[in-house]
């Protein structure tokens, strides 16, 4: 009897360091996949941020391409409805639209007072024309004052018919401006390129979860094996999100050394239980 209450301890306190030791890598790799997790979803941040920017730039150079036409100019002295849409609808053969760098989607021609004065007849958008397009933008706009009406502004909204949009405002007449262009673009468009930066798998969804892109090795998550899925929500001015961006990364390799570092804790937890529970035992004999 005592060589089997022996023999029953020795597999108990075994069996208890076995599961020890799984429980604790278990809650390593969950702890470890969410501060991987974590570190995605701030790089997806900092990549976006940079992707909106340069279409903010983009945007702007395509309000200043048009103040250098002189009919543009002429059409908006005079305020010729005509003319000025068909100087704005001329802007969406401009080379990086055509190339596909920009997703144009709307151009209009504000006064100074911000009344609208012409709108592009070539757009893409589901808003109705005498809708503007982030309106909140136009009213931060109304409110400033000195050489802050000077400046570029750009906005990130959602509109009613929940598309995101990207809208631009830019002054017309140097330093002295006689009004202003608002540029509107499709933002996904111009998200798609956090695939190359980040060198993963992108998906970009709508808040009601329509997709909108997504890259060709992307995988199903009930599909993909040993991969990581992080998502980011891009927010408006008033924290309402706006787009969501989910990136894919391979931890295969990562699982594949959690698993080496399990066993080998293991059967070394086991061979110190056994010496350990042997070395009790005879001194318990004693």
């Amino acid at each position: 009897p005592r060589l089997s209450l022996r023999t029953l301890t020795t597999l108990l306190l075994v069996v208890l360091s076995m599961a020890l030791v799984l429980l604790s890598g278990e809650i390593y790799r969950s702890v470890a996949h969410e501060n991987q997790r974590h570190a995605l979803m701030d790089l997806m941040k900092i990549k976006a941020a940079e992707a909106l920017v340069g279409l903010e730039h983009q945007s702007l150079d395509i309000g200043l391409a048009i103040q250098l036409e002189p009919d543009f100019r002429r059409a908006f002295e005079s305020k010729e409805e005509d003319s000025l849409s068909f100087e704005l609808d001329n802007q969406f053969h401009q080379h990086s639209v055509t190339a596909g760098q920009v997703k144009l989607i709307r151009l209009s021609a504000y006064d100074l007072n911000f009344a609208l004065t012409a709108q592009s007849s070539a757009e893409l958008i589901d808003v109705a024309r005498d809708t503007a397009v982030c309106p909140s933008l136009l009213g931060r706009a109304r409110s400033r004052t000195g050489a802050a009406r000077l400046q570029t502004i750009a906005e990130l909204c959602l509109m009613p018919g929940g598309r995101p949009y990207y809208a631009v405002l830019v002054p017309v007449g140097g330093l002295h401006p006689v009004g202003y262009i608002q540029v509107v673009a499709d933002p996904a468009q111009s998200l798609r390129s956090i695939d190359t930066a980040l060198g993963m798998p992108v998906k970009i969804s709508l808040n009601d979860g329509g997709e909108v892109y997504e890259s060709s090795a992307w995988q199903d998550q009930d599909v993909a094996q040993n991969k990581l899925i992080a998502s980011y929500s891009l927010m408006d001015e008033r924290g309402v999100s706006v787009l969501k961006i989910s990136a894919m990364t391979d931890i295969s390799a990562f699982n594949q050394d959690l698993a080496y570092a399990r066993n080998l804790v293991m059967g070394v937890g086991g061979a110190i239980t056994l010496l350990a529970v042997f070395i009790a035992m005879l001194l318990l004999q004693k």
